[in-house]
């Protein structure tokens, strides 16, 4: 019995999917498998999961390298930190908004 698509991919042929990310159809050999185990496609298109795995690098790296070094930086639009609620007063973290860390992330200049 075939597999039945809905949400997203309702209504593609059965060698398509559409990309969350950038919403463009493309096909299945766009995709690259989840795993040598697990045959199913991922969910982003290459170039999509490449830019993705390479933000959250990007920001996970960042992170440590702040709490490592206590580094001053300013948040990005992209950068994971953005949303992030201050340590000290809570609010959270926006892009072009200064903040440093040593253990945790903090307003550079904390109104509290």
């Amino acid at each position: 019995m075939p597999h039945k698509r809905n949400g997203s991919q309702a209504g593609l042929a059965a060698d398509e999917r559409r990309c969350p990310r950038c919403k463009e159809v493309k096909p299945i050999g766009g995709f690259d498998r989840r795993s040598a185990n697990d045959p199913r496609p991922r969910p982003y298109c290459r170039p999509c999961f490449r830019d993705y795995q390479r933000e959250r690098y990007l920001s996970v790296d960042k992170v440590r390298a702040i709490n490592a070094a206590r580094l001053v930086f300013t948040v990005g639009p992209l950068d994971k930190v953005n949303g992030m609620a201050c340590m000290d007063c809570g609010a959270p973290l926006r892009p072009g908004e200064r903040v440093y860390g040593d253990a945790a992330l903090r307003h550079e200049d904390c109104p509290r």
